[in-house]
């Protein structure tokens, strides 16, 4: 994600109720689209994240074992 497409992340995460109700009013079904991509992109990221930070626990603990027997049970 570049700068203007965190830019407009950001707005979107940040803005009121108003203000987010008057851009879905003003925005074209493109517009729509796109804020609806940055914030998948933005879930994926932040799910990768997480994924990252806790095998960097499982690792600074130990439980690699533990943690092998449960991925087996992970959808």
């Amino acid at each position: 994600m570049d700068k203007w497409d965190r830019d407009n992340l950001n707005f979107l995460l940040s803005v009121d109720e108003d203000t987010f109700d008057e851009f879905m009013a003003q925005s074209s079904e493109d517009d729509i689209q796109y804020a609806i991509e940055l914030i998948q992109t933005h879930k994926a990221e932040l799910l990768t994240r997480q994924l990252e930070l806790e095998d960097a626990l499982v690792e600074e603990t130990g439980l690699d074992q533990a943690r092998a027997v449960l991925n087996r049970f992970r959808l």
